[in-house]
């Protein structure tokens, strides 16, 4: 039997289609379909947190993307950064 492996893909702006349909999932996905996860950072006039939210319902995926079988889960993290009384926030 051969040994598998684990994944972990970034999407990234010339994949507009697909980047697109992730965006608006997480914008309409349930709360049950997704967990979260929270980190709080602080140092040196640096105030940063980060949510990380991931689904298992890829299903609507699989079937949209060619030789998408293989995807399990997909995950948004977001963040939001105050530097100097300067506030930030993304979306990756």
């Amino acid at each position: 039997m051969g040994k598998g492996g684990h994944y972990l893909f970034s999407l990234k702006a010339k994949q507009k289609n697909l980047l697109d349909d992730v965006t608006r999932y997480f914008e309409k996905a349930s709360l049950e379909a997704l967990k979260y996860c929270s980190n709080y950072d602080k140092g040196n006039a640096r105030v940063e947190v980060r949510k990380c939210s991931v689904s298992q319902d890829s299903q609507w995926l699989i079937l949209n993307t060619p030789n998408g079988r293989s995807i399990k889960s997909i995950t948004r993290i977001e963040s939001a950064r105050e530097i100097k009384g300067k506030c930030s926030s993304e979306a990756r």
